[in-house]
């Protein structure tokens, strides 16, 4: 959505580039070592030979009988001496494999809660406890005692501790001192809801079983039954990987009606009311957390939360404050004794008022439960549009073009030079084996000694050759494997959002990592090796054949009935190899889904569960492996005996020849003969296992060739759009063909700097307005033009580079603070200035892609520039010095090298970003970060809180200064002071924007010009906020009265 493809696409290719090269520094090393080790086959036998005939030169004579059994011995001790190489290379994959697996089961795991003494008046106690994510304390001196049925509302702004709280209590943080005592079960209710990719009803259950009753009450008390009525097949409807087929409203209360159907003693609510508006949040709280009428009611409840107005509803509130307990009691004594804080929080502001069940209009009479399930409950049917990891369909198989591909990849004029190559190297091989064995019918050591030498430039031509082949081949496949990788990656990031809810990720996990495998070094060794085993079998029974011709019919018989095992071998090995892979997808998407939700599966108490379900999952793999490992040895032990029954051939044959031929040729016969066999096997071995490798190449090509995303042509200025007008006519779309329309035949107009407020229940469709917007979803019918442009005319990396969004799930990536601000490196430019002929400054801009150290810095500037007397600057020195002045927090000093001067330059080039951390208000935070700028994120934000990375996605949101501003519950996470200083600065500098404002807290949305409400995907009113409150009847009244807002 922020038009990044190019950007990771490079970060991506520049790790790939380097596996790479290092991939190619392995395979020249393992070929030099082999080349070495062939070279010394042939010296040493020459040298055997020649000390031989040495020893006693009238009776040591180089008979045939001595070549043969020479040759023999040879042979075995050079497949013996050949193994070491490949043999030690296993050893140090294996050992460095091992260290991997020791330095996991060895790292420290997982506290777990210490259980209780059985107090049956207290469900959670913590006594003076200080816990950490790794050694650094971050939870300070925490002394927390919570009755047994209470509820308790945990509070604060972001950042200051409250769900690493929730976490100390799982058992997730390690205590550093202290201690927890948990007196029950917990049922857990994280702020990021987990789905798993199964049913909607299998979510809730988590294995439970079925209660008709309690599982429909719990669907009206988590508001799900108007949901389940609009999903295609009610409560049967298969979740997508992430939820990614419902809001995430939809996706927070299946995880609540999960804690909930569970039944446990505590349940952990992490702010689950902060995605959902606040109609159905007040209806949720009324019917499953409020200590009056809740459902969970007799439960210990522990509630995250900055929905204030809750509180007084809470038995106990505790206010987090710079990761400490600051106070904890009722909402009464908080008001007496600690006003101040209170005030802090504008609660006297936010009319408190009783929440009532009168107010609800969203009632379900107990008699109607009977009627819900014949709506909303469907049987389990095989005719369900899934969305689960199951294998991919089987299609029909096309090798010819998957190979046609792959050699286009590698380059037809490299395959054929290296074939080529191949094929003089072998006749050298082949060649030198016959001269060796004439040496037998000389009539003297003299000659057979001179002839040794001959035999040795042989095999020297052979060994330098095949070395040279290697080489083209080795360069060559890399190539092709530089160039799929790179059409894969370009197709996936370019893919539709269809493609991602319909393919599970262990499938793209599997094409990006085992397919990619074999594709960079499976696949180009099973070349080499085939290529050489069929022309050195092929050059073998061209040998036995000029010999013997006889034997040509015997040959052709056993051939024949090598390819009827091959007949019936080959397609039954393709399709356990296909079934094998297949089965990998499955393992690897739950492995990843259940990291995902560690914590949750830990705080239920169901790690034996999820163990025992992967354990069958990589059963289910091993199965299919075993049983093409056993087809494979089935087809092996055929061939070997084929291959000796025409040695046995050979032989006879020679035998019977014998008075023809000389005693030198019948030995070559006999030991070409030999090596036809396993020359053969090698070649048929090698080309299953191409036949396996090219299956990956096929599937990478698949999803390289699979549909993206429709872009246009039609270019625009780069001041577009200037005004910001946004008209909606008549859209409707749906995230695919076979599901029901999310948005229907709206047609509205956005002036130019208007803000808009849009709101509406969950699942209304108000993020796949934006997601039109973007077109990530692209329109069924109708159309959106942004300044008198329609925007499915434009190209996309430039419709998303001109808008601006803060998503509703943030997004982090793993690497530095600044790169997740500025990934393309365009706000941290250097200005370099070169005096000419009369002291005329000469300005040159430089985009150094951010801070670096001095010695990077001279190293990056360009050659023409060093070389000349000059003095750097950085751009924020001249664009925001004079205007803004300078605070020792956006200045560091440095030196900037150049050939003849070294001059004193501040680093501001982080100025506009820091700015845009300010507006945000994350600026003081990042402070307090190791490093500022360069603190290492983690995967998905792991490191930072939920509200932080919003707010990191708002500053990244700042520093865009688009025309077109969305913000997608881009508040959702943090607390009202936070969001109200939020607001403020989005108004001021956002005031000549057009802001899109999607948010359950109608509060944010109340100084907007206009608001527009949605449902059921309809613009049900779209007018200014006075005049929808006038509207006693109408939906914005109801919502805002819910809010307690009139």
């Amino acid at each position: 959505m922020y038009g990044w493809e190019k950007s990771f696409q490079e970060r991506i290719m520049k790790v790939r580039e380097e596996q790479l090269r290092l991939q190619k520094q392995s395979d020249w090393l393992l070929e030099l070592s082999g080349a070495m080790e062939q070279l010394f086959q042939f010296i040493a036998l020459a040298l055997s030979f020649k000390i031989y005939m040495n020893l006693n030169p009238e009776k040591n004579l180089l008979t045939s009988q001595v070549i043969a059994y020479s040759i023999t011995g040879f042979d075995y001790f050079n497949y013996a001496v050949s193994s070491f190489g490949p043999l030690h290379n296993t050893y140090q994959l294996f050992k460095k494999d091992a260290e991997r697996v020791e330095k996991f089961l060895r790292a420290e795991e997982v506290e777990g809660r210490v259980m209780g003494s059985g107090d049956k008046d207290t469900s959670i106690r913590i006594n003076k406890g200080t816990f950490s994510w790794n050694d650094t304390p971050i939870l300070h001196d925490i002394q927390l005692t919570i009755p047994r049925g209470q509820l308790i509302a945990v509070i604060g702004k972001i950042g200051s501790g409250k769900s690493s709280l929730l976490q100390a209590i799982l058992g997730e943080m390690k205590t550093l001192s202290g201690n927890v005592q948990i007196n029950g079960s917990i049922s857990y209710v994280p702020q990021q809801a987990w789905i798993q990719k199964m049913t909607l009803k299998d979510n809730i259950l988590f294995g439970k079983p079925y209660n008709q009753k309690e599982y429909l009450e719990i669907l009206r008390n988590c508001a799900l039954v108007e949901d389940l009525r609009s999903l295609p097949d009610g409560d049967q409807t298969i979740i997508g990987a992430k939820g990614t087929n419902l809001s995430g409203g939809q996706k927070q209360r299946v995880s609540l009606a999960r804690a909930i159907y569970q039944d446990k003693d505590i349940v952990l609510l992490d702010d689950p009311l902060s995605a959902v508006d606040a109609h159905v949040g007040k209806h949720i709280f009324e019917n499953v957390i409020s200590s009056k009428t809740g459902c969970l009611r007799e439960k210990t409840r522990v509630l995250v939360t900055h929905n204030l107005v809750y509180l007084k509803n809470c038995d106990k509130i505790a206010v987090m404050e710079d990761w400490k307990i600051k106070s904890y009691g009722s909402f009464e004594e908080l008001t007496e004794n600690d006003s101040e804080l209170l005030r802090k929080f504008d609660l006297e502001e936010m009319g408190m008022e009783e929440i009532t069940m009168e107010e609800l209009d969203c009632e379900f009479p107990e008699d109607s439960l009977e009627l819900e399930a014949t709506n909303v409950l469907k049987e389990p049917g095989a005719d369900r549009n899934p969305v689960a990891d199951v294998p991919a369909e089987p299609k029909e198989s096309n090798k010819l073009s998957a190979y046609s591909h792959y050699f286009q990849a590698v380059g037809i004029r490299t395959l054929l030079v290296y074939t080529f190559i191949s094929a003089i190297s072998i006749y050298f091989g082949v060649h030198g084996s016959f001269y060796l064995t004439e040496l037998s019918d000389q009539a003297t050591n003299e000659k057979a000694k001179a002839g040794l030498w001959m035999y040795s430039m042989y095999g020297t031509c052979e060994v330098l050759l095949a070395f040279y082949g290697t080489m083209l081949i080795i360069n060559g496949t890399t190539h092709a494997s530089r160039k799929l990788f790179q059409n894969l990656l370009i197709n996936i990031l370019k893919s539709p959002m269809e493609f991602f809810d319909v393919t599970p990720i262990g499938r793209i996990l599997g094409r990006l990592g085992s397919d990619k495998s074999d594709v960079d070094s499976t696949f180009p060794h099973q070349i080499r090796k085939s290529t050489t085993a069929f022309i050195t079998c092929l050059a073998s029974i061209i040998g036995v054949l000029w010999v013997t011709p006889s034997a040509l019919g015997h040959l052709l018989v056993i051939l024949f009935i090598y390819g009827f095992v091959l007949y019936q071998y080959l397609p039954r090995s393709r399709e356990l190899n296909e079934a094998y892979h297949n089965s990998r997808s499955p393992t690897l998407s739950f492995i990843q889904e259940s990291l995902q939700g560690a914590a949750s599966i830990r705080a239920y108490g169901v790690t034996e569960r999820f163990e025992r379900h992967c354990q069958q999952l990589s059963d289910n793999s091993r199965k299919a492996y075993y049983a093409e490992s056993n087809a494979t040895r089935w087809f092996n032990l055929r061939t070997k005996l084929l291959g000796n029954l025409g040695v046995l051939v050979a032989s006879l044959f020679a035998v019977y020849h014998g008075d023809v031929v000389t005693a030198g040729i019948l030995v070559f016969s006999i030991t070409t003969a030999r090596k036809i066999t396993g020359n053969f096997n090698n070649s048929i071995q090698s080309f299953f296992a191409l036949d396996s490798c090219i299956s990956s190449v096929e599937r990478m090509r698949d999803f390289a060739v699979s549909s993206t995303e429709r872009t246009g042509t039609r270019s625009v200025p780069r001041s577009w759009p200037q005004q910001g007008e946004i008209i909606i006519k008549n859209l409707s779309l749906r995230y695919r063909s076979e599901l029901e329309l999310v948005l229907r035949g709206i047609s509205v107009t956005i002036n130019p700097g208007e803000k808009i407020g849009i709101v509406g229940r969950t699942g209304a469709g108000k993020s796949s307005l934006t997601l039109a917007l973007f077109r990530m979803i692209e329109a069924e019918v109708g159309s959106i033009e942004i300044d008198g442009v329609d925007i499915s005319e434009l190209d996309l990396k430039q419709l998303r580079s001109r808008l601006t969004i803060v998503p509703q799930d943030p997004v982090c990536f793993s690497g530095s603070l600044r790169m997740n601000l500025d990934p393309l490196s365009e706000y941290c430019k250097l200005i370099y200035t070169r005096h000419g002929r009369g002291n005329a400054p000469h300005l040159e801009t430089l985009n150094l892609g951010g801070p670096v150290t001095v010695k990077q810095r001279e190293n990056n500037f360009p050659s023409e520039f060093r070389a000349r007397r000059g003095c750097v600057a950085c751009a924020a020195d001249f664009n925001f010095a004079a205007e803004r002045g300078e605070t020792a927090a956006h200045r560091r000093p440095c030196l900037i090298y150049t050939r003849d001067l070294v001059i004193p330059c501040f680093e501001t080039a982080n100025l506009e970003i820091w700015v845009a951390l300010g507006n945000a208000h994350l600026a003081e935070t990042v402070k307090e970060l190791p490093g500022m700028m360069d603190y290492q994120i983690t995967e998905n934000g792991g490191n930072l809180s939920v509200g932080q990375r919003q707010l990191l996605c708002l500053a990244r949101a700042l520093l865009r200064k688009s025309k077109i501003l969305v913000l997608d519950e881009a508040a959702a996470s943090i607390d009202m002071e936070t969001d109200e200083l939020v607001q403020k600065t989005i108004r001021e500098q956002c005031d000549k924007c057009t802001v899109l404002t999607i948010a359950h807290r109608l509060n944010t949305v109340m100084d907007s010009d206009r608001i527009m409400v949605l449902d059921k995907g309809i613009v049900v009113e779209f007018d200014t906020p006075k005049n929808l409150l006038a509207d006693q009847n109408g939906m914005f009244y109801s919502m805002a009265r819910d809010a307690n807002i009139i």
